[in-house]
């Protein structure tokens, strides 16, 4: 059996679901996933802004009828994330927003964009909760397999679901 990293786990789940566009803005925490899907089949169409991926996610999806995906790193640019969400979410479009995270071992440490929530910093988790019809912060490369399947199937029942995805998990094998 060959090991290979969460990131291109999840790249090879889009695909089998039908994926081929992923929407997005680089960063230092997301950088993994486009990664791999510039390794994989995926197609990572570069935003000038956060908002412009959602709502590009969004038309996507409703364009072709299948999942719309969407990927920004943390702090300020997943916030920019929200309002197209929004319209996701008012409108039961079926997006997933794959949503980098500082190293867990960062968690409330002071970090730059720490949206954990521990120790004072913003709860990425809260907050995108309300624009979504499911949000997990997947904490191990163990809980990846079920929390995608959870969120993908989450999603194609009609809203946009949320993975916040901390880059030493992203990472794991």
């Amino acid at each position: 059996m060959v090991s290979k990293r969460v990131v291109d786990y999840i790249v090879d789940q889009l695909v089998a679901q039908g994926v081929t566009h992923l929407f997005g803005v680089d960063g230092a925490n997301i950088e993994d996933l486009y990664d791999a899907a510039h390794f994989g089949a995926v197609t990572a169409v570069l935003a000038k802004h956060e908002f412009g991926a959602a709502t590009m996610a969004d038309g996507f999806s409703r364009a072709t009828s299948t999942l719309g995906v969407d990927a920004a790193t943390s702090g300020g640019g997943s916030l920019n994330l929200v309002a197209g969400l929004g319209e996701s979410f008012a409108s039961r479009v079926p997006v997933l927003a794959l949503v980098g995270q500082p190293p867990s071992a960062m968690d409330g440490c002071g970090s730059f964009q720490d949206t954990s929530g521990v120790n004072g910093s913003l709860n990425a988790q809260a907050l995108f909760s309300a624009a979504s019809v499911y949000c997990r912060r997947v904490l191990s490369a163990a809980d990846v397999a079920s929390a995608l399947s959870d969120a993908i199937a989450a999603a194609l029942a009609g809203g946009p679901a949320v993975l916040l995805l901390p880059k030493d998990v992203q990472q794991s094998m």
